[in-house]
């Protein structure tokens, strides 16, 4: 008998596996099935106290008869007071007679009698600070004697499970340590983030400051010279109108002159218009502002070689708190663009439909408006610039690259969001993101 609790434990021992908490209760299923298999019409089963120890919980239960394992069931110290009386003496329960024991009578009729146990050996389980709880045998027999290899066995598993019970609770603070540690990690990358974020705001602010101090100064500047050579050409024009033999040449020289110098001037409007000090913001319907861009922007796009579909999905009141104008010249920049997209599309491609549509909608205090059109689209390699003061990707047709810049600025200004994506032969799409009033 000796050999077999001997070969037993060397197998529990063996067979230890707890790398993680989840990993507990196969081991107490496994130590509760290797003792049930050496002890004959037995139950053998794992008790713990809980914090209080007024009560234990049993964590795995295996009967031999039944073949099976369970677990959960609770004895109440105000139920068996008896019971925990001798438990807390932290000494080792022998009871041959478990009706009339003085330590388990107390719950021979709720307990004993209905599972038909008649003896019970319970083994204390410590650990290196207290005792924890019982290793329960408990026998469908009367048994009145238990020979020493027996009881060492016994013993012998009840401390192992002490070392069990040990190395989870260091597992316990282990995983809990680590959750902490991934927890804080997590809060400290998203602060990182914020910072970051707010400093790459503080530098862009700082460079639109310096840059829109430069900008004023040299569209001021260039401004007199510039009114000189239109007020110069216009009285050139109105002095060739008045001669009899008018040289044709030099009639059309005189209004590629005034166009150069017009785009000169909107020009200098655009840089001017980007150093201003803001607008005031009143209450405003964005539904209203949205339509009245695109249609100021048809308006000045529209002849008979270009048919656009456009369509604008948006309730209809959207209350914001916005610069009116500057809200309006956001729209209007960014419908020219997607029509200058369009319309370049539409020369490389004769069947082609032309599409622009915009979505709005609200949620969370937010609105989200959505500017797609089928255009030609933004090679990936520009999309990143797009949004960089004097960067075009229209420079050979007028660009000056103030366009979305001016529109990032404003809708930063109104504490918003904007993004584009773009697929180069396919369309761009805009987001932008406002606080709703």
């Amino acid at each position: 008998m000796k050999t077999s609790f001997d070969n037993t434990f060397m197998n529990i021992s063996r067979g230890f596996k707890l790398d993680s908490t989840s990993d507990l209760q196969i081991e107490l299923d496994r130590i509760t099935y290797e003792v049930c298999q050496v002890i004959p019409s037995t139950r053998v089963s794992i008790w713990i106290y809980n914090a209080k120890k007024n009560l234990i919980l049993c964590k795995s239960l295996y009967c031999q008869k039944a073949k099976e394992h369970s677990s959960g069931q609770v004895l109440l110290e105000k139920d068996y007071a008896e019971y925990f009386n001798t438990l807390k003496q932290e000494r080792f329960i022998l009871a041959p007679d478990v009706h009339t024991h003085e330590a388990t009578r107390c719950f021979s009729e709720s307990y004993s009698k209905p599972l038909a146990i008649e003896s019970l050996y319970d083994a204390p389980i410590r650990t290196a600070e207290k005792m924890i709880g019982v290793l329960c045998i408990e026998y469908f027999e009367v048994k009145d004697y238990w020979s020493s290899e027996e009881r060492y066995f016994i013993n012998s598993i009840a401390d192992y499970l002490g070392k069990v019970y040990e190395k989870y609770k260091v597992l316990e603070l282990v995983e809990s340590l680590e959750f902490k540690v991934k927890k804080r990690t997590s809060e400290l990358e998203k602060t990182l983030k914020k910072l970051k974020d707010t400093q790459q705001v503080l530098v862009e602010r700082e460079k639109l400051a310096g840059l829109g101090t430069i900008v004023a100064g040299v569209a001021h500047e260039l401004k007199n010279p510039l009114n000189l050579i239109l007020n110069s050409n216009e009285a050139l024009i109105e002095i060739h109108k008045k001669k009899q033999n008018r040289d044709q040449s030099l009639e059309n020289l005189l209004f590629v002159i005034k166009d150069a110098a017009n785009r000169a001037n909107n020009i200098i409007k655009d840089m001017l218009g980007s150093s201003k000090d803001r607008e005031e913001k009143v209450d405003v319907n964005l539904t209203e502002i949205i339509e009245m861009a695109m249609k100021l922007a048809m308006h000045g796009n529209s002849d008979n070689d270009f048919r656009l579909h456009h369509q604008i999905k948006a309730p209809e009141l959207i209350n914001i708190k916005a610069a009116r104008e500057k809200m309006q010249r956001v729209f209007i920049n960014i419908f020219e663009n997607s029509i200058y997209a369009l319309r370049a599309k539409c020369r490389e491609n004769t069947s082609y439909s032309p599409q622009l549509d915009v979505k709005a909608i609200t949620k969370d205090h937010s609105v989200f408006v959505k500017i797609t059109d089928n255009g030609c689209g933004i090679p990936q390699e520009k999309v990143k610039r797009v949004f960089e003061p004097f960067y075009s990707s229209k420079v050979e047709d007028g660009g000056t690259g103030l366009g979305l810049s001016l529109v990032y600025n404003i809708i930063k200004e109104h504490e918003g969001e904007i993004s584009l994506t773009s697929e180069y032969g396919e369309g761009t799409e805009i987001e932008i993101i406002l606080p709703l009033k």
